[in-house]
């Protein structure tokens, strides 16, 4: 079903320009995009961040073939391909000045250990952004995710969208938050 992820129509809900714009980035930013998926956003993020990095992420190495092959389509060479479950990053501690999800911390098992990992990878400062979509299962509104990332050292600093797809961006916090 990974083909419903990438048809065109998707763009009304969210484009990849537009949540682009949303995350605030900067041409050397690395950038975890945690449940990438098939890559939907993944090339328009890689093209904003020229001197970066954007590390994909997912749980299914299908997903990362796919969103591989999108990349490698788009001449995207400034990214890697990780499979790795959320509640245990493969990063470097404060390695991110971005992280982000779109549709996805619904289906993370644990999503505080996941917000944890992101806490840990980010670094202090960092920006997390979290889009919810509309017909998403696992949707979360903006004080749903404030009550879970609050505790997790994250401070919502702004929120974009509106019913069909809304982007909540976080500040990670200075101090170490292991605790979360």
């Amino acid at each position: 079903m990974a083909w419903m992820l990438v048809l065109p129509v998707r763009r009304w809900i969210i484009s990849p320009q537009v949540l682009a714009d949303r995350l605030g980035l900067t041409p050397s930013d690395e950038v975890l995009e945690l449940g990438c998926g098939p890559g939907y956003f993944s090339a328009e993020i890689a093209r904003r961040v020229p001197a970066g990095h954007v590390h994909l992420a997912d749980i299914q190495p299908e997903m990362l073939e796919k969103a591989r092959a999108r990349l490698t389509r788009a001449g995207c060479t400034n990214a890697t391909f990780t499979v790795t479950d959320a509640a245990g990053l493969p990063y470097a501690d404060a390695s991110m000045d971005v992280a982000f999800l779109v549709t996805v911390l619904g289906e993370i098992s644990d999503p505080a250990a996941a917000l944890r990992e992101l806490h840990r990878v980010l670094r202090p400062g960092g920006t997390l952004s979290i889009t919810e979509a509309a017909g998403d299962p696992g949707l979360r509104d903006p004080a749903a995710l404030d009550a879970l990332l609050g505790p997790a050292g994250f401070e919502r600093t702004a929120t974009a969208g509106g019913r069909r797809a809304a982007t909540s961006t976080y500040r990670r916090s200075q101090a170490d938050h292991g605790e979360a």
